[in-house]
């Protein structure tokens, strides 16, 4: 009996998988291996069949034509995600009358500071091409640097033009320390019912591992971390209907504390050498769960 086909579904301007650090790049790779036929398709004009669909469109909300390509197929891995806006999962979202003291940050509701969602726009031509969007007056802001979201001492301290902007939102700027004084992030990585985590360090402010040099006073840490995963991540995933992904949190008085949520997650090739099992070995496996 012939293994079941799968189908990657990309956006019409994202050709990007081949050599790049999406870790589904890697999965396809393992899929192949295990005798699995995978096939890749880039927007939504073709009619492609496949027993299994993964949709993996790095964009904050999916457009209609695309759900409802989505809806042709009996199984489609994240599937049921069609917007990750961070205001659809913050808990530590603050509004202007808020009585709230402590110091805030300021973040794009859309995913990797609404540069993604931008660029696609511009390669679709229905934007024009224009620089530094995001050192326009905040009422008109689009983007911001998702390495360097700005941190304000209070809520009296935010600019008016930003709670006229609805691109943007305002959240409590709380934080998790190791032992060392760091800042940390953790991540849950996973896909159906295999997956890990990891810790992230840094003496930022902002943990986000990046390629490149980092910055000096930037650098980013990676730590094995071997945890269970809180209940209240589990809710969070039911809800937005992940299959896959990666939720970054921290934990605060024993709760988790989500900033991001992502359907399409890559990893630099430092963090593949420190998983290699569960990169290469479990998660590819999850997708068992579908089958």
């Amino acid at each position: 009996m012939s293994k079941p086909k799968l189908l990657v579904l990309q956006h019409e301007f994202q050709n990007s998988l081949p050599g790049s650090k999406y870790i589904v790049a890697l999965f396809i790779k393992k899929w192949e291996q295990l005798g699995y036929t995978v096939q890749s398709v880039e927007g939504v004009h073709d009619k492609v069949r496949a027993d299994l669909l993964f949709v993996h469109i790095d964009a904050t909300v999916l457009a209609e034509e695309y759900l409802e390509f989505i809806s042709r197929y009996p199984v489609a891995i994240n599937g049921g995600v069609t917007d990750i806006s961070k205001d659809r999962f913050s808990t530590i979202q603050l509004q202007r009358t808020d009585s709230y003291q402590g110091p805030v940050i300021v973040k794009t509701k859309a995913n990797f500071g609404g540069r993604q969602d931008l660029n696609l726009q511009r390669l679709a031509g229905t934007r024009p091409l224009e620089t530094d969007l995001h050192q326009r007056p905040w009422r008109k802001v689009e983007t911001l640097d998702s390495y360097d979201y700005p941190v304000f001492d209070s809520l009296r301290n935010v600019p008016t033009g930003v709670w006229k902007n609805h691109r943007l939102i305002v959240e409590k700027f709380v934080s998790e320390k190791n032992e060392d004084g760091h800042y940390v992030m953790r991540n849950w990585f996973f896909l159906g019912d295999q997956g890990f985590t990891r810790l992230v360090s840094s003496p930022y402010h902002i943990v986000k591992p990046a390629s490149g040099t980092p910055i000096p006073g930037r650098e980013t840490f990676l730590h094995p971390l071997d945890e269970a995963i809180h209940p209240a991540l589990h809710a969070l995933r039911e809800r937005m209907g992940f299959d896959y992904g990666r939720l970054d949190y921290i934990m605060v008085n024993g709760e988790p504390v989500v900033f991001d949520i992502n359907t399409t997650p890559v990893i630099l090739q430092q963090g593949v050498n420190m998983h290699p099992k569960q990169f290469l070995e479990e998660l590819p496996r999850g997708l068992l769960s579908f089958l």
